[in-house]
């Protein structure tokens, strides 16, 4: 256990470092983040881990910085995978004096309304005070200057490098875990947005006496990192097709490296927010579309309820995403959105599922699900539900509101919805069966027009037990085949059903990734509850 509240990576998943190490590399590791710390288990591979735990002042990688020179001063015949974690250009921003004075223009002591540190931060972020036009530039001009520093204790390394032995065969990778917003889409901070001043972070390969810089326009991941530096070691990479090698675009193999091709048809997902309500993206081919979620997330002053539930931007001309083109390019936006909701199924494993289907018919669009699913006094709804709803055919907003309450020893989450296709999962704590009580457009569910589980059964009755035995539960990729991809109905339709664990070779017929691994590795870092 550890005092944050998160549990460790559990030790059957198999890190870079463990793959390194087992091909008799030396591996070590300088971190500075309270969520790379020993209680979470990230240690596993490495031969020596040191936390220095000054995150949270100024000059807080110098401990580190020195350290590692020393380290690689010492002469080194063998195979060496070194990790620096540099925590410094992280909020609350503590600027080193010298580097603040080169951007004094606006607070030379990276001081705003008498607060400085995590006390400005804290009223910032909290919006207990609303800075003016002014205030946020010298907020920005505090963290440029804490980026002026990491990027000189990175030069240090960099020259140590350069003279080192290893500069022989040496390889050393800069990247982060997220940006940072000031204020470009309306908040401050990170963990709330998926726009690309989050989501774009640098990501460079530097080979001690290469002079020459190559940029390459194609979109990765740094889920790339890890099967690059496996592959960099002559090595063979575990089979993910989420993450591939970089290596072909550093020697110049790759299509696209001098150009400004985009990256073909590779899909990057991106989900997963630290508070606010529940967003999922999807980029392919330059062009981004963000699910806003309707129905999860508890309200956070550090992150704005979406307002519109389906945006969709062209990277190519707006970089900055401020021209949501959904309503224009809706048959675009439907395919991505259908590609994101095969993405999001294996990560829905243990969930109890609706899925509504609305049909084909002329009255479609005025058809609307509304209903309760109850459980017994034994168990309560988890308050997060995940819901997944299309767009009308123009590209119009769907809707979708729930509630929860308790009535005679049964608690109930109640819900309505209009939407061509829905999509709503659902979690319970505590032990109990399920009942659903729903109605389309005021009239109780026929039977005949309901799927329940594997369709072993037509469920009788209007209220019913969702069955729970895991011989009952539909695999993502069966529920894909089953209903995603099956031709639409004329006639509304309803499945009901729990999504069971989903193989590897199923998530990649799929296209998709290690969805469920990676929730969980999330959890175990504690970017995720």
């Amino acid at each position: 256990s550890n005092p944050i509240g998160k549990r460790p990576l559990e030790p059957d998943y198999v890190t870079l470092a463990e793959n390194l190490r087992a091909a008799s590399w030396e591996t070590r590791a300088w971190i500075n983040n309270p969520y790379l710390t020993r209680m979470f288990g990230l240690q596993q591979g490495f031969s020596r881990y040191i936390d220095y735990a000054t995150r949270s002042r100024e000059n807080a990688s110098e401990p580190a910085i020195e350290d590692i020179l020393r380290y690689l001063s010492r002469t080194q015949s063998h195979d060496r995978f070194l990790f620096v974690h540099l925590m410094d250009p992280h909020a609350p921003y503590s600027p080193n004096p010298a580097f603040r004075a080169r951007f004094s223009t606006k607070s030379p002591e990276g001081e705003i309304r008498g607060r400085k540190g995590y006390e400005l931060f804290k009223s910032v972020v909290l919006q207990q005070i609303e800075l003016d036009a002014d205030e946020r530039a010298a907020y920005r001009e505090i963290y440029d200057a804490i980026l002026s520093y990491t990027d000189a204790q990175l030069g240090r390394i960099v020259e140590a490098l350069d003279t080192s032995e290893c500069s022989q065969r040496c390889m050393l990778i800069v990247t982060a875990d997220h940006g940072e917003e000031f204020w470009e889409h309306g908040t401050y901070e990170h963990g709330h947005t998926l726009y690309d001043e989050l989501l774009h972070v640098p990501l460079v390969f530097y080979t001690p006496g290469e002079q020459i810089g190559r940029e390459v326009a194609d979109t990765v991941s740094i889920t790339d990192v890890a099967p690059t530096v496996l592959d960099y070691a002559g090595l063979d990479a575990p089979a993910e097709p989420s993450a591939t090698s970089l290596l072909p675009h550093l020697d110049g193999s790759a299509a696209g490296v001098e150009g400004k091709t985009a990256s073909g048809d590779r899909s990057f997902v991106a989900s997963n927010l630290l508070y606010g309500a529940q967003r999922y993206a999807v980029e392919r081919s330059g062009h981004k579309y963000i699910y806003n979620s309707r129905g999860t997330g508890k309200g956070s002053p550090r992150a704005p309820r979406p307002t519109p539930t389906h945006e969709l931007y062209d990277l190519s001309v707006d970089p900055r995403e401020s021209h949501n083109i959904f309503t224009d390019r809706a048959e675009l936006g439907l395919a991505l959105h259908e590609e994101l909701a095969r993405h999001l199924l294996p990560a829905l494993a243990g969930s109890y599922v609706i899925f509504f289907d609305a049909g084909e018919g002329e009255n479609a669009a005025q058809i609307e699900l509304s209903g309760a699913l109850s459980v017994e006094d034994t168990a309560t709804w988890d308050r997060k539900v995940r819901d997944l709803l299309w767009p009308g055919s123009d590209g119009s907003e769907p809707d979708f509101s729930f509630g929860t309450r308790s009535h005679r020893r049964k608690h109930l989450l109640e819900f309505t919805l209009k939407a061509p296709r829905a999509l709503l999962a659902f979690q319970i704590e505590g032990e109990s069966p399920v009942q659903a009580d729903l109605r389309v457009t005021g009239y109780r569910v026929p039977t005949t027009r309901v799927s329940l589980g594997r369709d072993t059964d037509t469920p009788e009755g209007l209220s019913f037990e969702i069955p729970d035995a895991p011989g009952d539960r539909l695999s993502a990729g069966e529920f894909v085949e089953r209903y995603l991809e099956a031709p639409r109905l004329e006639q509304p339709h309803l499945v009901i059903a729990r999504i069971g664990g989903t193989s590897r070779s199923e998530i990649e017929s799929l296209g998709g990734s290690r969805a469920n691994d990676i929730q969980e590795q999330l959890e175990a870092l504690g970017y995720v509850e």
